[in-house]
């Protein structure tokens, strides 16, 4: 014990005041050392206090005594002290655990598992896969890796150091061992580093995979299946998902009386698209391509309407309308057919209005068939012809001009299926 006030009474000189001096020099070297506080303290003094093993050191604060950390004096060392909140960076201790299940008693001891403890692990033994952590005694919690599993075997070897994380729940490896990579090196599977695959090797045209074996290099095809007439679809093998798109048929135009010599244009089919899981999509699905509309025949006849296209019922079109004759809406006017209505999809869109036909003085506006995504409607140049069909898919028919004449017809439905596969 050196405990001695640095503080010199009166009345004292020669060897009494040197002795004094010297105490108190000496316990301020020495921090106070002794198994009870000074008596003397003062706001700032520091004690070492020596009542146990390990040490303890303090600090007044003119009210209480304040301990910083422990002092070591069997193994040098010194640890912080936090107060009540447990350690986060925890001293190395050697593993006295098993395989699978490792034990650690660092000193001092750590008080409580705490979120953010960091722990250094040299296995004693390697792990063959799920493992657990024992540090002080407190309990065994789970050693998990980054993504959240067990880790792999060998993970944990008895040659390496490891760094551990708590995260409140588990124990989370930072730097586990990984797997030496094995393949067809042209030397029947080497283990270590693997160099490319020479032509003629088993493991040509193929990657390293997890575990380090040669696998089938991975990837997405493109496929694409186009119907243009009703039928079935089947995916092909390894679909992931499939974009389809529906569209209807495109409505026929009217024809053309004697009297009032034109005819509407047909509608266009409506379009629909989706996106499809494979799942969505299952073994099958029943594919209907609306058929055309017909043009009106040669008189005061309106033309048909185009047929709804649809893929099962997950997505579907509905076609166009027909277009009128000119004795629908008078003897100048003649309406064209109304495109296909919204229907079923991510995206449904409705198809476009046939042209109308109408006589002003004498200028004569055909009625021209609608277009769509995938066709041209139908349009005559001729001041006197029967109305042309439409074009590709979808589109609707030309309206007729010219006495007695039959209007144009619309085009097929059309399913297009681009499907994404593995490979």
């Amino acid at each position: 014990m050196t405990q001695a006030t640095s503080q010199i009474g009166a009345d004292q000189s020669g060897l009494a005041y040197r002795n004094a001096d010297n105490a108190g020099k000496q316990a301020i070297l020495n921090h106070h050392k002794g198994p009870t506080a000074p008596t003397y303290a003062e706001a700032g003094i520091i004690w070492l206090n020596d009542s146990a093993t390990p040490w303890t050191l303090n600090v007044y604060n003119g009210a209480s005594w304040i301990t910083l950390g422990e002092v070591n004096a069997t193994t040098n060392t010194f640890q912080a002290y936090n107060g009540t909140a447990a350690s986060r960076l925890i001293n190395y201790a050697a593993d006295t655990g098993a395989a699978n299940a490792y034990l650690i008693a660092p000193s001092p001891a750590v008080p409580a598992y705490a979120a953010g403890q960091i722990v250094t692990l040299k296995p004693a033994y390697a792990n063959t896969g799920a493992a657990t952590l024992n540090v002080s005694s407190l309990g065994v919690k789970s050693v998990k890796l980054l993504d959240g599993n067990d880790p792999f075997a060998n993970a944990l070897l008895a040659t390496g150091v490891y760094t551990l994380v708590y995260d409140g729940t588990n124990f989370v490896l930072l730097n586990p061992t990984l797997p030496a990579f094995t393949g067809d090196s042209g030397t029947g599977g080497a283990s270590g580093l693997v160099p490319a695959p020479a032509a003629g090797d088993a493991a040509a045209g193929k990657v390293l995979g997890a575990g380090g074996a040669w696998v089938a290099a991975g990837g997405v095809a493109i496929k694409r299946q186009i119907f243009t007439a009703s039928g079935s679809y089947t995916p092909s093998a390894g679909l992931l998902y499939a974009e389809v798109e529906v569209l209807g048929a495109g409505g026929g135009a009217g024809g053309s009386p004697a009297a009032f010599p034109r005819g509407g244009g047909g509608g266009a089919g409506a379009y629909s698209m989706s996106v499809l899981g494979a799942a969505a999509i299952g073994a099958a699905q029943t594919v209907t391509i609306g058929a055309g509309g017909a043009g009106g025949a040669a008189g005061a006849n309106p033309g048909s309407a185009g047929g709804a296209s649809s893929f099962g019922t997950l997505v579907t079109a509905n076609g166009g309308s027909g277009g009128d004759s000119s004795t629908t809406l008078g003897s100048y006017l003649c309406a064209g057919g109304q495109g296909g209505a919204a229907a079923t999809g991510d995206i449904a869109i409705a198809g476009n209005n046939g042209g109308f036909s109408g006589d002003y003085n004498g200028v004569v506006d055909v009625g021209i068939g609608a277009n769509s995504k995938y066709g041209a409607g139908g349009a005559t140049a001729s001041a006197t012809a029967a109305g042309a069909n439409g074009a590709g898919y979808g589109a609707g028919g030309c309206g007729s001009i010219g006495a007695s004449l039959a209007g144009g017809n619309g085009s097929g439905g059309l399913v297009i299926v681009t499907e994404y596969c593995s490979v």
